[in-house]
């Protein structure tokens, strides 16, 4: 099994992969706000984040959504485009 493997560098470690969507501006912000409670440790490294291109996000947000709900002054079924980061090739 895996967690029984050892090498000259080190060992195999389940790990957990977080995926956030966010704007360019925000990453840092979030990254900091993270350390304070995780490391963010992968291996001998830390604050380790795969931090994707930045592409487009399209949405008509309906009655009840978050953004009718907290976005004042947004009309129900108007589309919405906002930067967002997007994984290669999806």
């Amino acid at each position: 099994m895996l967690h029984d493997y050892k090498a000259s560098s080190g060992t195999f470690e389940a790990i957990w992969a977080l995926e956030i969507k966010t704007l360019t501006e925000d990453t840092d912000r979030i990254l900091d706000a993270v350390l304070k409670v995780h490391p963010l440790s992968y291996g001998r490294y830390q604050r380790t984040a795969s931090i994707s291109a930045v592409g487009m996000e399209a949405a008509q947000p309906q009655v009840n959504s978050t953004t009718t709900t907290h976005k004042q002054g947004y009309e129900v079924g108007a589309t919405m485009v906002a930067d967002c980061p997007i994984k290669a090739g999806v």
